[in-house]
């Protein structure tokens, strides 16, 4: 989650990818609130690279992202991805993608093709360069150097340790309801 409420390392971590490899390697994030959580973005460039998510939680906590897509990539404007992490155990979590574009007939066929032909390819590519960064680095929590760019990292870790936070004590007070009884 770390890593996609951080817009700008897409254009540095995947600078030689199909998609986001565009764009400025310079802005300042901000963050502004939602209805159901809040959105991390760039305040200068806008549907040019990965340059803004939305972290929501409507009964679930998700992710959503959408990356610019060229006009080489066949209808239907950009990609929107839906992102939702599963924990699993202490250490894993189970992660999914859902990847959508508003096309519709014909086009959808297009689409569908040109994915699974070609850019299904760059796809896992991206997500190879994101896991391959993950797994190198240290056991958590790591020594950090976080600046500007990194608020959304910040604003996200502290909505999920108060949720954690609060859960702990519904179930303490759960516990300490049973324990009286």
């Amino acid at each position: 989650l770390d890593n996609l409420a951080d817009p700008m390392h897409a254009p540095y971590l995947h600078n030689e990818s199909y998609t986001l490899a565009f764009g400025s390697k310079d802005d300042v994030i901000e963050i502004t609130d939602t209805t159901h959580g809040f959105e991390v973005g760039r305040r200068d460039q806008r549907n040019v690279n990965f340059d803004w998510l939305e972290y929501g939680d409507t009964g679930g906590y998700w992710i959503r992202v959408d990356v610019f897509y060229p006009p080489g990539a066949g209808p239907g404007g950009n990609l929107r991805i839906l992102c939702f992490v599963t924990p699993i155990d202490e250490a894993t979590s189970r992660i999914h993608f859902w990847r959508c574009r508003k096309v519709a007939g014909w086009r959808r066929d297009m689409w569908r093709f040109l994915f699974k032909t070609r850019l299904e390819y760059f796809a896992w590519e991206i997500m190879q360069q994101d896991r391959n960064m993950l797994e190198a680095l240290p056991p958590w929590p790591a020594p950090e150097n976080l600046y500007q760019h990194d608020i959304g990292v910040t604003r996200l870790r502290r909505t999920l340790r108060r949720e954690a936070e609060s859960q702990i004590r519904e179930l303490t007070d759960r516990s300490e309801e049973h324990t009286s009884e």
